[in-house]
């Protein structure tokens, strides 16, 4: 099936940006610790698979996912806190538990018009004078999706007052007409999984009513439901319209001396990744194959996209893209590699005027077949590199021990910054390390190198001697500076004043595009 990212959306990457930049946070006390709410981001998918494809241009604008609804409850199931993902703290501090983050869309209702239902859930555990970093929150669509169609040919013969009502859940009910072109989207509850689907109307003039139950609903399904006519050669029964139960709906009547019979097709989509046990039971034969984009094929505004025919007479194939998250598809035409559309040929499209370090979707057309989503991402450009971290000295995905630093040995960490630095944001989380401790050698828990005075604002401090004392950088040291060195030597001796402890020093280097880079220091303070 196929997988369409319809939204990416996340705060920081990781914990220590968020920590750097909340100015409402309270450090952690001994038995509390804290979840960084700006590294949650939401991965919100839709695993509709795509049958047909809209190709054109129009909105390329990410689904809009400031409204989620975020609720954070504890092992107890007792709500600790609930926010729209738009207005989320940075931080918040919790007693050490655990708990789960539920993310949806909106607050679901029984039936809705164009209402599609996404939600997620995330287990995380608070650790005394830890900051928990959540991650991705996956989102998926979880209600029933149902689209009523009418032929063309049906709608010729359909009187004024020709409805279908669908009815889910015990209670959602919405009604079609002919002139409806939204989809309908149910609630799916435990214990009622049955969609009745009933059309009542006048068909060429006979009033006619043909009722359809199924009982197999799930989340994450859209049901299409197409109602038409189609030629017969049966012998017309009588006059008059007529209902048959298992055929579906019956037009016996003589329109133009054609014999009309019709009924209702039911073309089902389930939506989760794998089909269900018997419902495909081998993959279909596919006109054209994607070729997976190679490094070389894309710079950070073009991509030159391969396919291969599979079959012979197909007449024409191209290319579906769109930027991941983006709500329409863009096409281009496919260009023979041997001037011929014969089984085993190739074919390619170069497109221009792409987003440098985007993911791109993309799917091989051929006539009217779509293939499954794949995805490219372009380069970045010259310069536009974020910040990275490197140590002779630390691990720097690890805890590193005191005692295991040579006594003569340079506790640096270096910072490369290909665009030069803006601010680089110094969290210090630890447990013994407080606000006081560390005011005392003129310091605070979070400060910016960049600038560090800021005794002009609300209850501002001037850190520049304390910080220089200390052999850490500041000011125009640090501005606009495409390599720093981060050292921490001086600072060493502090850490095991009040015992053993696990103390963090975050990191979050802000260039001057506007890229955040962040990296964690952790150290053990196992030398007293």
């Amino acid at each position: 099936m196929n997988n369409k990212i319809f939204g990416l959306v996340a705060g920081a990457a990781l914990i220590f940006g968020a920590a750097s930049c909340s100015e409402n946070w309270n450090p952690p006390t001994q038995e509390d610790g804290s979840v960084s709410l700006a590294s949650m981001g939401l991965d919100v998918s839709n695993l509709e698979k795509v049958i047909t494809a809209t190709v054109g241009s129009g909105s390329r604008a990410s689904m809009d996912v400031s409204g989620f609804l975020v609720n954070i409850y504890d092992s107890r199931e007792a709500l600790v806190g609930s926010w729209k993902y738009a207005d989320m703290p940075e931080i918040v501090t919790l007693p050490a538990d655990k708990y789960r983050v539920d993310v949806e869309s909106h607050s679901i209702e029984k039936a809705q018009w164009d209402a599609p239902y996404f939600c997620g859930s995330k287990d995380f555990e608070i650790t005394s004078g830890k900051i928990t970093s959540l991650g991705v929150v996956t989102c998926k669509f979880a209600s029933l999706k149902v689209s009523i169609k009418f032929t063309d040919e049906l709608r010729k013969y359909l009187g004024d007052d020709t409805e279908v009502t669908v009815a889910a859940n015990d209670e959602g009910r919405l009604v079609y007409t002919p002139a409806e072109t939204r989809a309908g989207y149910f609630e799916v509850i435990k214990n009622s999984t049955t969609l009745v689907v009933t059309f009542k109307g006048t068909v060429n003039g006979n009033a006619e009513t043909l009722q359809r139950i199924y009982t197999d609903v799930e989340p994450g399904q859209h049901r299409i439901i197409t109602y038409n006519v189609k030629t017969s050669q049966d012998p017309i029964p009588d006059e008059t319209g007529t209902i048959d139960p298992t055929g579906g709906i019956n037009l016996d009547v003589n329109v133009n001396d054609e014999d009309l019979s019709g009924n209702v097709n039911v073309s089902e989509e389930p939506l989760p990744d794998e089909p269900r046990p018997g419902e495909w039971p081998e993959e279909p034969e596919v006109p054209v194959l994607p070729q997976e984009v190679l490094s070389s094929d894309v710079t950070s505004n073009s991509v030159v996209l391969r396919g291969t025919v599979t079959f012979d007479n197909v007449e024409r194939v191209g290319f579906n893209y769109r930027a991941s998250g983006a709500q329409e598809w863009l096409h281009v035409e496919g260009v023979a590699d041997s001037r011929s559309w014969a089984a085993g040929s190739t074919f390619s499209a170069t497109i221009t005027g792409l987003n440098p370090s985007t993911v791109y979707e993309y799917a091989v057309t051929a006539d009217d077949y779509v293939s499954d989503v794949k995805t490219f991402t372009t380069a970045k450009e010259a310069g536009q590199e974020a910040a990275t971290f490197d140590s002779d000295v630390f691990n720097l995905k690890a805890v590193n021990k005191v005692s295991d630093i040579p006594s003569e040995t340079e506790a640096k960490v270096l910072i490369s910054c290909p665009a030069g630095i803006s601010h680089l944001v110094v969290t210090i989380n630890s447990p013994s390390l407080t606000d006081d401790v560390l005011d005392s050698v003129g310091l605070l828990t979070r400060f910016d190198l960049a600038y560090p005075d800021t005794s002009s604002e609300p209850d501002g401090k001037d850190l520049t001697m304390g910080l220089q004392s200390l052999g850490f950088p500041t000011g125009d040291a640090v501005i606009g500076a495409t390599s720093l060195s981060f050292d921490i030597t001086q600072f060493l001796p502090l850490l095991g004043i009040y015992g053993r402890y696990e103390h963090e020093f975050l990191l979050a280097v802000t260039d001057q595009n506007g890229l955040m880079s962040t990296c964690s220091l952790i150290i053990d303070s196992d030398v007293q």
